[in-house]
């Protein structure tokens, strides 16, 4: 039986590995000249690792132990854009569903505060899901005629680090800057 702290690390790990997880799609983007739907994904990729340093900080203010685990190799090549970007969707909904999971944890042992505290990561999950549900849609109506559409449509979206309601992360919330 795992304890409350053990999932709180499972989340940490899970965060970090979502964190390759974009950066990976966001090269394979690069790779294939797509720099703004590669940017969108560097963005997705400093937000989890953002995510991820929340978690910690929750754990370090609650006395919980902090553990540091490896961070699985992520798929790094991809046959389409849809392809890339079906992979990195299913990457969100697994985050989400740990999300789910931790929070049902937290209510059923009476953590009640901590239940609170992850609303706003399951809010944000929604958000981002739904984000890369309709930048899917996109992709996969360009494919089959000039993906370069899907790549003008694409706009800078706000990450996580911008919400004032914003859990603290440990360390500060890291930022993506234009070079």
């Amino acid at each position: 039986m795992s304890t409350f702290a053990d999932l709180f690390n499972e989340a940490v790990a899970d965060q970090f590995s979502v964190s390759h997880h974009h950066l990976a799609v966001a090269i394979w983007y690069d790779g294939q000249a797509l720099p703004r739907i590669a940017h969108h994904f560097y963005g997705l990729a400093v937000s989890a690792r953002n995510r991820a340093m929340m978690l910690v900080q929750y754990m370090l203010d609650t006395g919980m132990p902090v553990g540091v685990s490896a961070v699985p190799e992520p798929p790094h090549e991809f046959g389409t854009p849809l392809e890339a970007m079906s992979s990195a969707l299913e990457r969100e909904r697994a985050s989400t569903q740990l999300f789910k999971s931790l929070s049902s944890a937290a209510r059923d042992g009476g953590h009640l505060i901590a239940e609170r505290y992850l609303g706003w990561f399951l809010t944000t999950q929604a958000e981002r899901t739904a984000r890369l549900v309709r930048l899917a849609k996109t992709v996969e109506r360009a494919q089959g005629t000039n993906i370069l559409l899907a790549e003008a449509s694409q706009v800078e979206e706000a990450t996580d680090s911008a919400d004032p309601s914003a859990p603290r992360a440990a360390g500060g919330v890291l930022t993506a800057r234009r070079e």
